[in-house]
């Protein structure tokens, strides 16, 4: 379970939860990584120049052992852009995805609809392509990126505004394996929070 925009835990369980994010502030918020019974985690070093509020990467150990890179996509100090940080990220989280299976999950506040950014989406769908990872959400429904037609995030106080922008990229050699794929309604999930759970169900059994 991947949540991004997640305050601090007053209690973080060993080997079920991890959390990265920012303590001190107005803005204190990071990412939590939760597993369940089935599942053991552990939170994996940082990166030296890794943004520690909106990227995570934790190794999973259950039937089938992987990494997860948790993503809530901000803009930062050097990249200047939501796909500029993404960018980054994959270079410096190089290490996670070879010879590792690898998920990559969250935020990506991007879709390849959104004007100027929309190449700079495309790029990095192609940058995790060329790692072996495809959109779980795409590969079960047979959409494409941009048509997608269940959104994940409607802005608070708007009508308009829902956009699909929250993801799970998954190793292509689990695409056989996906049970099933679904988007929680947005307006369902309003009274807690402006995005919607994206759940993707995959049988590695």
């Amino acid at each position: 379970l991947v949540i991004p925009e997640f305050p601090r835990p007053q209690l973080l369980l060993p080997g079920r939860m991890a959390w990265t994010g920012v303590t001190g502030g107005r803005n204190r918020r990071g990412i939590l990584v939760y597993a369940d019974r089935e599942y053991r985690l552990r939170a994996l070093r940082q990166p030296r120049k890794a943004d520690p509020q909106h990227f995570l990467g934790v190794e999973v150990e259950g039937q089938v052992r992987f990494n997860v890179l948790a993503v809530w996509a901000k803009p930062d100090s050097q990249s200047k852009s939501y796909v500029g940080s993404l960018l980054k990220a994959l270079d410096l989280y190089e290490e996670m995805f070879a010879p590792e299976l690898t998920v990559v999950a969250g935020d990506l506040n991007r879709n390849a609809l959104f004007g100027r950014t929309g190449k700079g989406h495309e790029d990095f769908v192609d940058r995790l392509k060329g790692r072996g990872l495809i959109s779980a959400y795409h590969a079960f429904t047979g959409a494409a990126q941009g048509d997608e037609s269940e959104p994940t995030f409607q802005h608070l106080g708007s009508r308009h505004g829902s956009y699909h922008i929250d993801y799970c990229f998954i190793p292509k050699k689990w695409a056989g394996r996906l049970a099933n794929v679904e988007v929680g309604p947005v307006k369902g999930w309003r009274r807690l929070s402006d995005h919607a759970p994206l759940v993707v169900d995959v049988n590695l059994s």
